[in-house]
């Protein structure tokens, strides 16, 4: 009896445990998954875990906020996306022909020529694909410099000056109450540089009038120089090509009267 109730129990504990085991395995490869799916940029992956009312909250960095609409929670998640492709700019920034020489096979297949061996007697350190002294790029030297550069002027910054940083909220014009339709936009921020430097601009304005069935505010901001120099020439070379299209274009009867004018035309001319 006591050998019929061990095996009932080692089986019942078996079964709970590859129960268990399942039951568990199953997040665990969502979770794998879903990560996968980040990691590669297939958001459509990722989107499936959400419901149409989703809603994503996003805690701490530079991605703080509340995400309540499927396009803003598709956005998000594609940021992690783009970042291998920054990661992979960064490295063919950095090294360059290390990044070339990986896809110099794919280049000979293609070319029947590559840039391996030429590479290979500079260096990883430059990149010189005719020769040193026609062209070549050192990439740790100017990252080297860029980062010297940014750090003595971050250091200039914070020997002259206090470093301190106050932070307010942007000036609301004396209308206190907040909200999405009294919040300041590009367009307030960038209204007192076209006020200072209307002179340079060529702007085309619409204001709204307590009339309007359909009020809207509109502010197109163009350059003098491109209605001066750059149309006119355009409109000339556009009217020449419509010329020459027509010429081009025409019947067999215009052509042979064409031919026709231009024989009168040297038989005046043209005297012997």
């Amino acid at each position: 009896m006591f050998k019929t109730l061990a095996r009932t129990f080692t089986f019942a504990a078996t079964a709970l445990t590859l129960a268990a085991g399942s039951a568990f395995a199953a997040p665990s490869d969502d979770a794998r998954t879903h990560f996968q799916a980040i990691a590669s940029g297939d958001t459509q992956i990722v989107m499936r875990a959400y419901a149409d009312q989703a809603q994503l909250n996003w805690v701490g960095g530079p991605l703080d906020g509340t995400y309540a609409t499927t396009d803003a929670i598709r956005g998000t998640w594609e940021k992690f996306g783009l970042a291998w492709l920054a990661l992979i700019t960064l490295l063919l920034g950095i090294l360059p022909s290390t990044v070339i020489l990986r896809i110099d096979a794919a280049t000979r297949q293609l070319l029947g020529t590559g840039l391996a061996d030429k590479l290979d007697e500079q260096g990883w350190w430059m990149l010189a694909p005719i020769s040193p002294e026609r062209a070549s790029y050192e990439p740790v030297i100017v990252l080297v410099t860029i980062a010297a550069t940014l750090l003595l002027g971050r250091w200039l910054v914070r020997r002259l000056y206090h470093g301190r940083v106050r932070r307010t909220t942007a000036w609301d014009c004396g209308y206190h109450f907040e909200g999405p339709r009294a919040q300041d936009t590009a367009e307030g921020f960038s209204q007192p540089i076209r006020r200072i430097f209307e002179p340079m601009f060529r702007m085309e304005r619409h204001f709204p009038s307590a009339r309007d069935l359909k009020p809207y505010y509109s502010v197109k901001v163009e350059d003098h120089f491109w209605h001066w120099f750059y149309l006119p020439v355009a409109r000339l070379a556009g009217w020449i090509s419509t010329l020459i299209v027509t010429l081009q274009g025409g019947r067999i009867a215009v052509y042979l009267m064409y031919s026709f004018i231009t024989l009168l035309v040297l038989l005046l001319v043209a005297r012997p």
